[in-house]
């Protein structure tokens, strides 16, 4: 099993990055702003109890939702977290049962990006494309956001929407060998692969998971970006982030 930090430690040192000891992980003064578009993370858990997230949600009385709690924690938890020092904007398009639409995607996308993010993790996906999604990805991106999706968890079949769509990043899950988990959409190709092979992080107040898969990645890749603009704005050598080749 690895904490957030120790799989980035991992990912770096793997990819000949960085020294594991010399990354910092530490907020430093206030960091980016990002989003994560997701469900509704439980925010009296203790990872993100003195986090700085803002809640906006596109469906009626979501609850406090696991695979958001999860992803938060990753991205900002005060202990784990990969640069607890971000903003983070929470676009709660999932909750229960309600069917995640298109249209609450496409708003959140736009809302975040208008509200300054800069980066714009989005642990879901779809096999069908979305245009109004896709426009909402382009008009971020023309903004100067970066956005890292996740690839899907069905293989064999080709990488999700909106992993695919051109401009994003597609993020891949290995485990700690740097070997792609087997049902990790990889078609046509990934343009980041990250050890996110039984993770442990928050899910609730007082519970923690052990997960895997390409939101796992995804979250991963969020606190990363994020902890890497940070290390930027501080003259300090950034990580590099996104891969030449497909590991297999």
């Amino acid at each position: 099993m690895l904490r957030p930090r120790e799989a980035i430690a991992l990912h770096l040192r793997r990819q000949g990055r960085r020294r594991g000891d010399e990354i910092r992980f530490d907020s430093r003064g206030p960091g980016p702003v990002i989003a994560l578009i997701d469900g509704l993370p439980d925010l009296e858990t203790e990872e993100l109890a003195d986090a700085r997230v803002t809640v906006r949600s596109w469906v009626r009385d979501p609850a406090p939702d696991a695979h958001a709690t999860f992803g938060a924690s990753v991205m900002v938890g005060r202990i784990q977290g990969l640069c607890p020092g971000a903003r983070l904007l929470v676009e709660v398009v999932a909750s229960g049962d309600h069917p995640v639409r298109p249209a609450g995607i496409a708003a959140a996308i736009r809302w975040a990006a208008q509200d300054g993010a800069r980066i714009i993790a989005i642990p879901l996906g779809d096999h069908r494309s979305h245009e109004e999604v896709g426009a909402a990805i382009d008009g971020a991106i023309r903004l100067g956001a970066t956005i890292v999706a996740a690839a899907g968890n069905a293989s064999p079949h080709p990488i999700l929407f909106p992993a695919r769509w051109p401009g994003v990043i597609a993020a891949g899950a290995c485990d700690e060998r740097g070997v792609l988990l087997e049902d990790c959409c990889r078609s046509p190709r990934l343009d980041l692969v990250l050890p996110a092979h039984r993770v442990v992080a928050a899910t609730g107040r007082g519970r923690e998971a052990v997960r895997s898969g390409t939101s796992v990645a995804t979250a991963l890749a969020g606190g990363m970006l994020a902890n890497d603009s940070l290390r930027t704005r501080n003259d300090e050598q950034p990580h590099s982030l996104v891969e030449e080749q497909t590991h297999v």
